[in-house]
């Protein structure tokens, strides 16, 4: 009992001092490498010192390792890790990709800090919200962001709101075909929530006519045109019609 208790003694004052000297000491002078190949020359000329002089060659051979250049502590699986360093707090590293972007990842790429692309201020990620925001205060707002606010109030299931800002959309705004026929979908859901039932028709109508090939593939304007013939006990001729152009009911 008396030699098991000794054991573990030894054993919880190696764990501290491992753990303490590790992440105050070695890991901010030499770096992970060189920390884990420090440990190794403890076990290995500890293990030797057991097993006799025959196995000293053992810690020495880990102990040359150390004079081999620190490489890639870990290497991107796409793109090239152009920048990395152990900080007080966790490993960071720029890996710039094949499109000419840069990220600093954080812990292996396990979280992604902050996105340079080469041709734009813009990221492609959530952080161009704080970019795009203050322009949807202005009275006109570029049509990009007027749509984008559209879609963001309906993803949030405020349709008052979303109704708003499609009214500061400009008529005459240069959107591609897809995006317009899009925002008309998140316009057509935000009137059918708000009961404008006849606006949310119109709205599909005027979807269709504009992109016929690409509305009947599209889930939103079925869904609403198939909740608008569940309000009608007696489905009006142009709305049975519409549903069953674009698949919202069986003929």
């Amino acid at each position: 009992g008396e030699t098991a208790g000794r054991m573990y003694a030894i054993s919880t004052v190696g764990s501290l001092v491992g753990t303490f000297t590790a992440s105050l000491l070695l890991i901010p002078l030499i770096g992970t490498q060189r920390t884990f190949l420090t440990y190794a020359i403890s076990l290995a000329l500890v293990a030797a010192l057991g097993l006799g002089r025959r196995w000293l060659p053992a810690p020495v051979a880990v102990a040359l390792l150390l004079l081999v250049p620190v490489g890639t502590v870990k290497a991107a699986e796409e793109g090239t890790v152009v920048h990395e360093a152990e900080t007080p707090y966790q490993y960071a590293r720029v890996v710039q990709y094949p499109d000419g972007r840069r990220q600093l990842e954080l812990n292996e790429g396990q979280a992604v800090h902050s996105v340079w692309r080469p041709d734009t201020v813009l990221t492609g990620n959530y952080w161009d919200g704080y970019l795009t925001l203050p322009f949807t205060l202005r009275d006109d707002p570029p049509a990009k962001v007027a749509m984008l606010g559209v879609d963001v109030h309906v993803v949030q299931e405020e349709y008052p709101a979303a109704l708003v800002a499609a009214g500061m959309l400009p008529r005459d705004a240069d959107l591609p075909l897809a995006s317009r026929a899009r925002h008309l979908a998140d316009v057509a859901l935000a009137q059918l929530r708000t009961g404008r039932h006849e606006q949310a028709l119109r709205t599909v109508l005027t979807m269709e006519r504009m992109a016929p090939d690409w509305i009947p593939y599209q889930t939103l304007p079925r869904q609403v045109t198939a909740e608008l013939v569940e309000r009608h006990r007696r489905v009006p001729a142009e709305l049975r019609e519409l549903a069953l152009r674009i698949g919202a009911m069986n003929g």
